[in-house]
């Protein structure tokens, strides 16, 4: 769905709760030769479905007489504009003053250069120099260098750069003097010694006057193998250049705390049985890291119930430690980095926030396969990925794999470039989780496209799906056709697949034979699939029968969101759910 789409459904939702009978005719028809209907349509089903109409048609009687209530969401919409924009020139003000005090000063720090002349530039200069060989008399053939170096015309000294060059190269001249005994009489305090010939200073590594950040090489981390988050973050990417990643410009740079949460499950020591969906799915306690829980559930189900053979361990904590174990291996073969709690090894783990305390958390920088699998097998590190109470463990993950990958990478070589500017980030808006994160996860890159390969659209590369990956994802927006899903994700090694519905992950499974009728040409017959969805900590068990038929299949749209991603992966013409309530 389009910025577009979703303004036009937002407009017309506004003109019905408002009863604007004349005005919504008309905008009906003009969507109706414009073919927005459908997305308007949907946009009205959905809050008619979660029941919302009455709610907001009464909030909107509260605003007519004056009483409190809740506002729409095209009022939030508007209002959270406005305090931008405002925000955004508030800070342009703000440079352009800068800016014209920053002329300013260069300009009469000209003029008063000019004012001074030469001669008492000069005289100072020799002034400054005498000072210095007094505290410290240069070898005879030394000085002639140093008068030599006085004469310098003061009108091409404009800068504050060339002063600063003009420092440093004095300071360079006087490093290779012969070195002289020092006496009593002649020992001279160090400030003394600074305040007289101060030392260069670094260059500055960023531009104050631009929101942009400056790409340049940084140094790659020592030996050692323990950092500070911190501490990695400025050795290897640099603070802004972090938080763009993850965050890009939105105005809160946080985790949001419902991102606070383990792989545990709710059913730890209870036998694994399809039937029920407790004993073998993550246990999503609020909405936010949906698509990270959503992959590694897929990884899960592979290993639980598709003959995989597990990597690290057996029955549930195997599968889940072997899903963590082998999204590392998709993202790098040649680095693991690894976030974690500095009191990781203690038996209560701290919550401390990954942000706002980076202090509180270590980096682990492993060399090879082994290391990493020995890390992951370990206890404690079990004990934090199965914490019952609210723990970091995604949040770390999260930095985890995206250092794996290398921040740089993410941003020059999988970010879509829309502007100058990456427009890609970790985290979507409202700190919700994003596509790239998902991609980054199942195949190994945080591409925004589901497409297999790249695509060049006049010019403009959009990053797709590199590979064939052993879990797939289908998308509700292949359903509403604003796109289509590569072969590389719709047919996957194994029959999982992440389920994107609008702003939410869940996974879906198929049998053994479900991947030759997806790659087939026709055909008819029937398939079973199984849903679940860790949000609710389901207790039902959607199992789901499709029938399906190449030859007399019209797409025709359901109620049921399940029912339309399945027809986006093969051709079903009939469900049944066995009984239960299907999932709208």
């Amino acid at each position: 769905m389009t910025t577009t789409d979703f303004t036009l459904a937002l407009f017309k939702e506004y003109l019905v709760l408002n009863k604007f009978e004349k005005t919504s005719e008309i905008f009906k028809q003009e969507c109706d030769e414009k073919k927005f209907e459908t997305t308007i349509t949907k946009r009205l089903q959905l809050v008619t479905g979660l029941n919302l109409k009455e709610q907001m048609l009464a909030e909107n009687e509260k605003k007519k007489q004056g009483q409190p209530c809740l506002a729409s969401t095209l009022e939030v919409l508007i209002r959270e504009f406005l305090n931008s924009n405002s925000e955004i020139l508030e800070l342009q003000d703000e440079k352009l003053k800068l800016q014209e005090m920053l002329t300013e000063a260069q300009q009469q720090a000209q003029q008063k250069e000019v004012q001074e002349g030469d001669a008492p530039a000069k005289k100072r200069v020799k002034k400054r120099v005498q000072q210095q060989d007094d505290l410290d008399p240069p070898a005879e053939t030394d000085k002639s260098v140093v008068q030599e170096e006085v004469h310098v015309d003061k009108h091409k000294i404009s800068t504050p750069t060339q002063l600063k060059q003009l420092g440093e190269s004095t300071h360079e001249r006087k490093s290779v003097r012969p070195v002289k005994k020092s006496t009593s009489s002649e020992a001279v305090d160090e400030t003394t010694k600074k305040r007289v010939l101060p030392p260069a200073q670094a260059p500055a590594t960023e531009n104050i006057w631009s929101m942009q950040p400056i790409v340049q090489a940084k140094q790659k981390p020592s030996a050692a193998s323990h950092y500070t988050l911190t501490n990695y973050i400025n050795d290897t990417c640099g603070t802004q250049n972090f938080y763009l990643t993850l965050f890009n410009d939105k105005r809160v740079k946080s985790v949001p705390d419902n991102w606070y949460q383990s792989l545990r499950n709710t059913a730890f020591n209870q036998p694994i049985a399809l039937n029920k969906p407790q004993t073998w799915s993550i246990h999503q306690n609020a909405g936010g890291p949906c698509g990270f829980i959503a992959a590694m559930q897929a990884r899960i189900c592979k290993y639980l119930f598709c003959n995989c053979k597990y990597l690290i361990g057996e029955g549930f904590t195997g599968a889940a430690l072997s899903s963590v174990f082998e999204t590392f291996l998709k993202i790098s073969s040649e680095k693991f980095v690894v976030v974690l709690p500095e009191s990781f090894k203690s038996e209560t783990i701290q919550l401390d926030r990954i942000i706002q305390e980076m202090d509180k958390f270590t980096v682990l920088q492993l060399k090879t396969v082994s290391e990493l699998k020995q890390l992951i097998e370990s206890k404690e590190f079990s004990n934090f990925c199965f914490q019952d109470k609210v723990s970091s463990f995604i949040p770390c993950m999260v930095l985890s794999y995206v250092f794996s990958r290398g921040v740089m990478a993410v941003r020059e070589l999988d970010f879509d470039k829309a502007s100058a500017t990456a427009a890609g980030s970790i985290f979507a808006n409202c700190n919700n989780c994003s596509q790239e994160l998902v991609n980054l996860m199942i195949c190994g890159r945080a591409v925004a496209g589901l497409h297999d390969n790249n695509m060049d659209l006049d010019g403009m590369i959009l990053q797709g799906i590199p590979s064939k990956c052993d879990v797939g994802l289908l998308s509700i927006f292949e359903a509403y056709d604003y796109l289509r899903v590569g072969t590389f994700l719709k047919q996957p090694q194994y029959p999982v697949w992440v389920c994107f519905n609008e702003a939410h992950f869940t996974a879906i499974m198929g049998n053994t034979e479900l991947l030759e009728i997806v790659e087939g040409e026709g055909g008819r017959g029937k398939t079973e699939f199984v849903y679940y969805d860790g949000l609710d900590d389901q207790k039902t068990y959607y199992r789901i029968t499709a029938d399906f038929d190449s030859t007399t299949y019209k797409k025709v749209e359901s109620e049921s969101y399940v029912e339309n991603l399945i027809q986006t992966l093969i051709p079903a013409t009939k469900f049944d759910w066995a009984g239960v309530d299907k999932l709208l």
